[in-house]
């Protein structure tokens, strides 16, 4: 495990705190009976407040379609800025084509969405930067400023697209809280509801729920959901102000919403309506997320009209390419 700050505590008696660029045998402990022939040997290097970073946390030791899509989408858009992928494993195969051939920077951190976001919040504070989640497809060049997050709905700040200085008020408020906020049993203890509760306490009363509520109804009913993707008013709505950080709408980064009781994420995958180039070319927004967690077990295939393969095509076209040439799922 490279560890970027002291995150992790050895399981030494004295409980050690991990220096930074130190390597660590903590997580992923199935990897302890394998061997590999040539680890690849990468040197630390800290991110920056112009850094795109990503966090893998699933020890995988390459990357899916989904997830190395995100990673090229954010670079093609952003060629002037690096971009850094920690991953939880402690190595990954080089040789597989979606990895070959780029510098990838290993962290290993603790396999769960937990250790995402308390990571995220701690590279954050030490470094700054903009995080994204690795289901995140970066549509345009994100917003040329710092300080920003998003609205995932009407109640919810989220972090899963965050840009933000080092040392900024929220990620010290984040870090702080982070004990005290776990709960092994909520997903979002340390996520989105932190983010959100941390926001109310830096900004008291300057915080209101937003007012966009359209949702779908049937998803099943082509000419709502028509209506629903071309609607482009969402897009030009007031960000909010919180301190020095910027609000901004739902759909600027959560363009199709994830809520149970509508089916809309289920949009992304389906094929052979057109709602791939509808979404598209009305879209203002600046990232399509995917909500892995959620839709891990949906495929779309290569060649179709869904909004998932539209994105992917346009915006990571050597990934997409490559999964073309072999199953085609995506």
């Amino acid at each position: 495990m490279l560890v970027p700050s002291p995150l992790a505590r050895s399981r030494e008696p004295l409980g050690r705190i991990a220096r930074e660029g130190e390597w660590y045998d903590l997580l992923c402990p199935r990897y302890r009976l394998q061997k590999m022939a040539k680890p690849s040997q990468l040197k630390w290097r800290p991110p920056n407040e112009d850094s795109i970073i990503f966090t893998q946390t699933s020890c995988g030791l390459n990357f899916n379609g989904r997830q190395a899509c995100a990673v090229e989408s954010a670079a093609r858009h952003h060629r002037h800025r690096s971009v850094i992928v920690y991953v939880t494993a402690p190595f990954i195969d080089m040789s597989h084509p979606l990895i070959k051939g780029r510098l990838w920077l290993i962290n290993e951190e603790h396999q769960s969405a937990f250790m995402s976001d308390a990571s995220r919040a701690e590279i954050l504070r030490k470094y700054g930067g903009t995080y994204m989640d690795m289901d995140a497809l970066t549509l345009r060049p994100l917003p040329d400023r710092t300080n920003y997050l998003g609205r995932i709905d009407n109640e919810t700040i989220t972090g899963a697209i965050i840009s933000i200085v080092k040392g900024h008020p929220l990620s010290q408020i984040l870090v702080k809280s982070l004990p005290e906020a776990f709960d092994p049993f909520q997903t979002e203890s340390i996520g989105p509801s932190l983010v959100t509760s941390a926001l109310r306490e830096l900004c008291p009363g300057n915080l209101t729920s937003s007012t966009y509520s359209r949702r779908l109804s049937n998803a099943s009913n082509d000419d709502e959901v028509s209506a629903y993707l071309e609607d482009t008013s969402p897009y030009f709505q007031t960000s909010e102000i919180c301190s020095n950080l910027t609000i901004f709408p739902e759909k600027m980064f959560y363009p199709i919403g994830f809520h149970f009781n509508t089916g809309e994420r289920y949009l992304l995958f389906k094929r052979g309506r057109g709602y791939g180039q509808k979404f598209l070319r009305t879209s203002k927004a600046y990232s399509l997320h995917l909500y892995s967690s959620l839709t891990w077990m949906e495929e779309a295939m290569s060649g179709g009209d869904s909004i998932m393969e539209e994105a992917m095509m346009r915006n990571c076209p050597s990934v997409y390419h490559y999964i073309k040439g072999t199953d085609g799922r995506l």
